[in-house]
């Protein structure tokens, strides 16, 4: 598939090609960077800066600064399992908002970097179709 010129082919972010080294430990991974992405397009539409965002979140019971947001945006800091929960509730959106691209433009999700889920519609229809297909217990 010939590249864009933002390094994405056909659509698919640079993440869903494969690699020619193995990804480091704590190097994000499909989801992460998706996260990343959907955290800063979902704050910015409301609009909210990284403060205001922050005490939001904060208020939630999760303290964060508006650093430590500017740094999940850049994919720059992994979240921990409870940010993508307290992001959402001061976002007024869902944690799979977070998680999921809105649309599935080109009939496939990457869900890690081994793991892509050929489907069509949006993520809540064709999730369980990821994990119908997988042995039982894991994706």
């Amino acid at each position: 598939m010939p590249s864009s010129p933002s390094g994405t082919s056909g659509g698919r972010a640079p993440f869903a090609q494969k690699r020619d080294r193995p990804r480091r430990a704590n190097e994000l991974g499909p989801t992460g960077a998706r996260l990343a992405a959907n955290l800063k397009a979902l704050r910015e539409s409301l609009p909210l800066t990284t403060e205001q965002l922050a005490v939001k979140v904060t208020d939630y019971g999760r303290p964060m600064r508006a650093n430590t947001i500017t740094k999940i945006e850049k994919g720059q800091r992994r979240v921990d399992v409870d940010d993508p929960v307290a992001l959402a509730l001061a976002l007024e959106t869902r944690p799979d908002a977070l998680l999921l691209p809105p649309t599935i433009a080109d009939d496939h999700l990457q869900l890690t970097e081994e793991r892509e889920l050929r489907c069509s519609g949006t993520p809540p229809t064709t999730w369980p179709s990821a994990t119908a297909r997988a042995p039982a217990g894991r994706l």
